[in-house]
Parts: structure tokens; C-alpha cells; sequence
């Protein structure tokens, strides 16, 4: 008879990977944060034609937050079977997202400048 696993065999896996997604999870919600923050002062706007009309509702950092989430949970679960391409897939969107980051990061010091 197979025996049942907990939630802890499910997320034992790669650290590389583990290390990818929550980074990825934190740079979308840190994003959404920066985002909300520039748009409501009018200083940015949302580049994201989907997402631009929850901006300016309480629930765009609950969007952001749950998108985040679950892009990470999905990865996660992609990498058992597909490890190069969950990898490679994992490390393009952490280096978007940095890049959206620092951009937002960037665009807020020109502004309060």
C-alpha cells in the first residue's frame, strides 16, 4: 500500500528552484506595492491593460499578491517534471519582475527628487 506524504515531502524539492519562486512571489508583490504607490499619486500608471482598472480599488495588491502566489505554487509544481524548463522559465520572470522593480524604484527617487 503507498503510504500518504504531508505538505512537507510535497515542498521538499530543489533549493535553486525554492529560491526562484519565493524571490519571484516577493518581486510581484513588492511591484504591486511600488506600483499602487506611484499610480495613486499620480506619478506612474499601470502598464498592465488587466490590471489597470483594479489600481485604483483596494483589491490590486490582493490581485497582485494572489497572482504571485500562484504563479509560484504552479512553478513549484512544474519543476518535478520539468526541471530545466521550470528552471529557465522561473529565472527569466525573477529577472523581469527585478528589472520592473528596480524601473519602479528608479521612477520614484526621479519624482521625489
Amino acid at each position: 500500500m503507498r503510504q500518504l506524504n504531508g505538505p512537507r515531502s510535497y515542498f521538499s524539492g530543489d533549493r535553486k528552484i525554492e529560491l526562484l519562486v519565493v524571490t519571484l512571489a516577493c518581486l510581484v508583490v513588492a511591484d504591486g506595492i511600488l506600483t499602487e504607490f506611484l499610480v495613486t499619486r499620480g506619478l506612474g500608471f499601470e502598464a498592465n491593460p488587466f490590471l489597470a482598472i483594479w489600481i485604483s480599488n483596494d483589491s490590486f495588491l490582493v490581485i497582485k499578491l494572489v497572482g504571485g502566489v500562484l504563479a509560484a505554487l504552479m512553478l513549484w509544481d512544474l519543476h518535478r517534471r520539468h526541471f530545466k524548463t521550470t528552471f529557465l522559465v522561473s529565472l527569466c520572470l525573477v529577472i523581469a519582475y527585478t528589472v520592473i522593480v528596480f524601473w519602479n524604484l528608479f521612477s520614484l527617487l526621479l519624482t521625489l527628487s
